[in-house]
């Protein structure tokens, strides 16, 4: 009977020396995973038992929001779609790193040598911090597209582009955030409209491949070999949209013969026009062209793939007397 009693006591003191039951379990009564997220680790000091923890809370988080953020990297289609990829995969895990710093321990223990920890995450705290962060940046992307939505109804492309670029920086944070906070929520966050990254890159397209140029006058003028054109050429820059043309200002132009010499190099006024002043420099003894192009030096490469097709022409004849 001794001897019974003697094993039963031993194996129950092995059992207490070794792992705990908590973490054996993953579970605390006190901390139910419904209100939060849990975590338990093991290592040989308490730190790396931290970190064990806190990497199994983050392995959950990241869970929750891949479908999500999938969905939205699927939906851009430009060829920078890798990059903006990395962009949202970057955000998930600075968001994940940043939800880390909330995580707390509240429970640990040591063992054989050996440090145990469980920690959580509480769902309510982390959702509300959320919110926050959610307000500050849908904040943010609203007004960066809606000025830029403005400044293009006013034909000043050029800042509206730049908030478009700008904005650019917040979407993919947002959306993250947005992410794990509708898969907390009851209620999702709401916004008043859809603002995607692939809106924005969409509205950038329609701007750049609505530029257009035409010859407003001056057209078809004659004049000697070597002379002026009578008449300066008028060329109007303008905005298509539907059935509107708006004015672009400040839209940087280069005058060219057809042999590719600059005549000169200008920018619009405040109703898009230009006036150019030509010395009639003809390839062909009947007549020659005198072409209007964006100026795209300095130009980013996502605007010069679209503003290279943008160009008008002028002819003029030539007369001997």
């Amino acid at each position: 009977m001794k001897i019974i009693i003697s094993s039963i006591l031993s194996f129950s003191l092995l059992f207490a020396a070794g792992e705990p039951t908590w973490f054996a379990r993953g579970e605390l009564r006190q901390y139910s995973i419904r209100y939060n997220f849990v975590g338990v680790g093991e290592g040989t000091t308490f730190s790396s038992a931290q970190s064990a923890a806190q990497a199994a809370i983050a392995a959950q988080l990241e869970v929750t929001v891949a479908s999500t953020i999938e969905m939205h990297t699927e939906a851009i289609e430009t060829e920078n779609s890798s990059y903006f990829r990395d962009t949202f995969k970057q955000s998930t895990e600075s968001t994940i790193n940043q939800s880390v710093k909330g995580i707390e321990v509240v429970k640990k223990q040591k063992s054989n040598g050996k440090y145990y920890v469980f920690a959580v995450l509480n769902k309510t705290q982390y959702m509300n911090s959320l919110k926050v962060e959610l307000d500050q940046l849908w904040t943010k992307i609203s007004s960066y597209v809606g000025d830029a939505r403005g400044f293009t109804r006013e034909g000043r492309i050029f800042p509206a582009l730049e908030n478009y670029m700008d904005v650019q920086e917040f979407i993919p944070g947002f959306y993250t955030k947005k992410a794990f906070y509708d898969a907390l929520s009851p209620i999702p966050f709401r916004i008043s409209q859809d603002i995607t990254m692939g809106n924005v890159l969409t509205e950038m397209r329609d701007i750049l491949s609505g530029v257009k140029i035409e010859v407003e006058s001056g057209n078809k003028q004659s004049a000697l070999i070597g002379g002026p054109l009578p008449n300066p050429l008028v060329f109007n820059v303008y905005l298509k949209q539907k059935k509107n043309k708006i004015p672009i200002p400040g839209m940087p132009l280069i005058i060219k013969y057809e042999d590719g010499k600059v005549v000169e190099r200008v920018t619009t006024n405040e109703d898009g026009n230009i006036e150019s002043y030509v010395i009639a420099n003809p390839t062909d003894k009947k007549g020659g062209k005198v072409f209007a192009r964006p100026n795209l030096t300095g130009l980013p490469a996502f605007y010069k793939g679209y503003l290279k097709n943008a160009e008008a022409s002028a002819t003029y004849k030539i007369t001997d007397s």
